[in-house]
């Protein structure tokens, strides 16, 4: 595996450095924790054998210092890069990132850390990168937060929580931030839970020196802890996954943990090592102000898709254990490949009333592999979730945050109750780099819709049958999509329609689609290979359908 020098950004850093780009898009992802050395379904090599070229801090030291490496300079067409870099999705200047950890809001700022290698996932150290943002689409810069070190070893996959009582007696002065998280290897070796703290609004961090806090030496997959206080009990609850199970301890004060209970994989649903675990409360969608929780976890195989997916399931924590409802999953968070590592911010103020979460948008078959540079990898969208009753029983739905509706220009097209013919003479005029394109469509029984963003023989398709009940994403055409075996595919998710309308939100990235359906009931996240920087929509039909609205919105780019 080749080493590459990235770009470093030196001058444009007082510029640029105060705009990261927000959540979704291209490829890319270390998945929580170390993980498996293989994909178990085979789907692929976890390391591979892949010519994979990462990019480091600027000069090849990691120290982040962006001196500008003059071969680098050279060889890179610096505007090409940013002309192929997502215009609304977080992605780094340049190294690798994946799984999103620590969300925390705090004193007027969303906190977004990520795994973070500098020279490329199993070539340098994993460490947490950290930006800010005051509206969750522009993105502040900041300094690594946690870096490797010699005796823990990398910082993995974990969370954080604003300490305002100073129940933990780290914050003395004041509410303070405190991140627990998963060391894995050094010359401690194995994975622990460790602590670091902030007290000036997470721009510095200190590594606590009683770490790490919680380990156990019979298991070899223990780690990504998330944690939050439980008020009915009284304590804080952490939850972490232990191979195919997850485990749930309680502390008074982050610092002594006593094992509670063990959730583990049902007997009829089998994948690879659960990774990435949340748990979080939302209201019963009946309106009786009850709560039912959310317990979501990733698994490293066995994807709606092949490969790494992530899942959910609905019922009940009482403090020490959670109970699954009858029917309460798991579901399927995401029905796309490349939706992974999914974790909510914590800290929210009741006022904002919304549960916002975030993913990683990859699949571990070929996240080794994904082509782009100096740059690889980045995050979702921002989405608010929340539980809704729907044909099939409680489900989540996800929506995208209020906030991207800022980044929309004047609309492209406009349509109410036209035949298809008319909506695809309209969009066969435009070509858009990112765009947000809601649509409803009435179809007859025996009908279908397509859409194709790109070109016919190099493009993704998306198509909808009534008959058929399923929405359909079909990569196999993407030139791109050669750079793996397993990225190519034709990926189902089931959907059907209750009143005869689908619903669509289409919300596409340079090397990124998310794709909302029936008011996110459904959800399909994808990466989109290729080299591909404007891109046309073209829709056509099948049967008796007929567009009743359609809204075709620009989005602006999130980074100057």
């Amino acid at each position: 595996m080749k080493r590459r020098t990235a770009v470093a950004w030196t001058e444009l850093g007082a510029l640029r450095g105060v705009f990261a780009w927000l959540v979704l898009g291209v490829l890319v992802a270390a998945g929580c924790g170390e993980g498996d050395a293989s994909v178990s379904d085979g789907d692929a090599d976890r390391a591979g054998d892949t010519d994979v070229e990462f990019a480091t801090d600027g000069d090849g030291d990691g120290d982040g210092d962006g001196e500008l490496d003059a071969e680098a300079a050279e060889s890179w067409d610096h505007g090409r890069v940013e002309e192929t870099r997502p215009r609304w999705h977080f992605t780094p200047r340049s190294g690798w990132i994946n799984d999103p950890n620590g969300l925390v809001f705090f004193d007027g700022e969303y906190h977004l850390f990520y795994q973070y290698a500098a020279e490329g996932f199993l070539v340098g150290p994993v460490e947490w990168g950290h930006a800010v943002s005051s509206d969750l689409l522009h993105w502040q810069d900041l300094p690594l937060a946690i870096p490797y070190d010699a005796e823990l070893g990398n910082a993995y996959s974990g969370s954080a929580l604003v300490d305002a009582d100073n129940r933990s007696g780290r914050c003395p002065d004041g509410p303070c931030i405190v991140a627990v998280f998963t060391h894995s290897g050094g010359n401690s070796g194995g994975q622990k839970q460790s602590l670091a703290v902030s007290r000036d609004r997470g721009r510095s961090w200190e590594l606590q020196a009683d770490n790490p806090v919680l380990t156990d030496d019979s298991l070899a997959d223990f780690r990504d802890p998330k944690v939050f206080w439980h008020a009915p009990e009284g304590r804080f609850v952490m939850v972490l996954t232990a191979g195919r199970a997850l485990r749930f301890y309680t502390s008074a004060n982050l610092s002594e943990w006593v094992f509670a209970s063990e959730f583990a994989q049902p007997a009829d649903f089998e994948s690879g090592k659960w990774e990435c675990p949340d748990l979080f409360a939302l209201p019963h969608p009946d309106g009786s102000g009850n709560k039912l929780w959310v317990l979501q976890v990733d698994v490293f195989s066995g994807g709606p898709q092949g490969g790494s997916g992530s899942q959910y399931f609905v019922g009940d924590f009482d403090g020490t254990a959670f109970t699954p409802l009858a029917d309460g999953g798991p579901f399927w968070l995401d029905w796309g490949k490349d939706f992974y590592a999914a974790q909510s911010f914590s800290g929210l103020p009741e006022t904002d009333g919304r549960r916002l979460m975030i993913g990683w948008l990859n699949n571990w078959s070929y996240a080794l592999s994904t082509p782009s540079e100096p740059w690889q990898g980045a995050q979702s969208l921002v989405r608010s979730v929340a539980l809704t009753e729907s044909a099939d029983g409680l489900r989540l739905r996800q929506r995208p945050v209020a906030e991207l509706e800022a980044l929309r220009g004047a609309a492209f097209v406009e349509l109410d109750d036209v035949e298809t013919s008319r909506a695809a003479a309209e969009l066969a005029e435009l070509s858009m780099a990112a765009f947000d394109l809601e649509l409803e469509v009435e179809l007859e029984a025996g009908a279908a819709l397509g859409l194709i963003l790109g070109e016919a023989d190099d493009g993704i398709h998306i198509e909808y049958e009534r008959d058929a009940g399923e929405l359909r994403v079909d990569r196999r055409q993407l030139s791109g999509g050669d750079f793996a075996t397993a990225y190519p595919g034709l990926h189902v998710a089931p959907l059907a329609l209750t009143d005869g309308r689908l619903r669509l939100r289409i919300l596409a990235d340079l090397g990124s689609l998310e794709l909302f359906a029936q008011d996110g009931i459904c959800v399909m996240s994808e990466y989109v290979a290729g080299d591909v920087t404007r891109t046309r929509l073209s829709l056509e039909g099948r049967g008796t359908l007929r567009i009743t609205r359609l809204r075709l919105y620009p989005l602006a780019s999130i980074w100057p």
